[in-house]
């Protein structure tokens, strides 16, 4: 089997950088024009390469460093990852470009594995920044071509799906799983809090054990996984069996029945609140037809009626 130069292991191309795709293409006489985009690049040679050839994923694809710090949207926490530590790779997710404490802060590696054209055809502030971003932009494979997006690489979801199976149905999952396969000495997870029951349809509550689930895999493999003390993830009230509950548990109940009955009360008072609008509302189209009914008598009972007469506030015009 020929390889290239930059040879060993069989790869999708799509992971090839500009510069590797062009060396593929000048090596097998491939006709390409080295100002065409990588997409276009890319197809040329898939194209034009013989069926027995292998190439190799580019070498930047490696771990820069020996940790991996995955960073999500839970703001509370998000500022205490590591940034700025040159021990660590931070790798973001979709919009977090845009929260405040993560948007002038440096990202290795991003990753966007929704549907683009569906979550983000129209969103052009998210297109420019994949488009700019200086690290590997990981996509879904199918995704890869569709924008001009200089770095993208299909994000490897077969491998993670034989290697670990099929719990993933969030993104922190895959990226920890992916996180995993590459082997680093530590993994921290940031951001992420998987608390909240279907807000605005996102169902983080449902998903969070997936995400605990990977970090339980990391652990078991020896691998240290950092988690920020406002992080939910990993928390328990107590130890089962071994503390007791019942304080909490008396607490929260607690808690439920005073929110409860505020709620009853917020409620009783709005709609005491609507029925006075709709009483108000009702006197106001009273003094409506009443006034209606005066400027009907002055515009054909009086002989020189002064001017428009009333107008619709009440004043004489």
């Amino acid at each position: 089997m020929v390889t290239t130069s930059v040879e060993n292991a069989p790869t999708d191309l799509s992971t090839l950088t500009k510069p590797q795709l062009i060396e593929v293409a000048d090596k097998f006489r491939i006709p390409v024009i080295k100002s065409w985009k990588k997409h276009h690049l890319l197809a040329a040679v898939e194209k034009g390469l013989p069926a027995d050839v292998m190439v190799k994923p580019r070498e930047s694809l490696a771990l820069k460093t020996e940790n991996v710090a995955v960073v999500g949207f839970s703001e509370g926490h998000i500022k205490e990852a590591p940034f700025g530590d040159d021990e660590w790779e931070l790798w973001g997710i979709n919009r977090l470009h845009t929260v405040e404490d993560a948007k002038e802060q440096h990202f290795d590696r991003w990753f966007n594995l929704h549907d683009l054209q569906k979550f983000h055809g129209k969103d052009q502030e998210h297109l420019d920044f994949l488009v700019n971003f200086e690290g590997p932009v990981y996509l879904r494979p199918q995704d890869i071509g569709k924008y001009p997006i200089q770095n993208q690489v299909p994000f490897p979801w077969e491998q993670m799906v034989d290697r670990f199976g099929r719990y993933f149905n969030n993104t922190i999952s895959w990226l920890l799983a992916y996180a995993i396969s590459l082997n680093p000495q530590q993994m921290g997870v940031y951001g992420v809090d998987m608390a909240q029951d279907s807000i605005m349809n996102a169902e983080y509550s449902q998903q969070r054990p997936s995400c605990e689930f990977f970090i339980g895999v990391a652990s078991g493999m020896g691998i240290p996984v950092h988690l920020p003390n406002g992080s939910d993830l990993l928390k328990s009230t107590h130890l089962y069996g071994f503390e007791d509950a019942d304080p909490f548990t008396e607490k929260a109940v607690s808690r439920i029945q005073e929110v409860g009955q505020r709620k009853e009360q917020a409620k009783q008072h709005l709609a005491k609140l609507q029925a006075e609008a709709v009483d108000v509302t009702a006197a106001i189209n009273q003094l409506d037809g009443a006034m209606q009914d005066t400027q009907y008598y002055l515009r054909n009972w009086v002989p020189q009626p002064p001017g428009d007469i009333i107008s619709q506030n009440g004043k004489v015009d």
